[in-house]
């Protein structure tokens, strides 16, 4: 009796020991697949129309990514360098990688997914002027 007991522990013992191990399996190829899609699917959808105006000197050039890093690179159209004021540039720029990033629910998503955001700034003939990095940190502090 006791001997068909441990038997039927043992069985238990096994079948359990599967489904943790098809279920982990599951979870570790399932997590990753859907992120793969969500990120490529969103980063589609922001490159769709690109190049595009997003006001009248600043053009959105191209939505690329970078491992767990999403770049949105930015032409000041009619700008050099050496004609901006970088303090204001950068607050102002800072300001509105913030906001954009962090009202878009699919965005915030990603962030939540350990990426990073990152909109970068050149000027007309393709100089970097800066770059700011957007995290979950970021969306969590209110804007001054």
């Amino acid at each position: 009796m006791a001997a068909k007991k441990r038997r039927i522990n043992a069985l238990w013992f096994i079948t359990a020991v599967m489904l943790v191990a098809v279920g982990l399996e599951y979870f570790l190829i399932g997590a990753g697949q859907p992120r793969e899609r969500s990120a490529s699917n969103i980063i589609k959808d922001l490159s769709k129309d690109t190049p595009r105006l997003i006001d009248p000197q600043t053009q959105l050039l191209n939505v690329i990514r970078n491992k767990n890093q999403i770049i949105f690179g930015h032409i000041l159209l009619n700008t050099l360098y050496r004609d901006i004021d970088t303090l204001s540039f950068d607050e102002t720029k800072l300001r509105y990688a913030i906001e954009s990033v962090c009202i878009d629910q699919e965005l915030v998503s990603l962030l939540e997914q350990d990426f990073t955001i990152q909109h970068v700034y050149f000027d007309q003939v393709g100089k970097k002027i800066g770059a700011f990095d957007v995290t979950t940190r970021e969306c969590e502090q209110p804007l001054e």
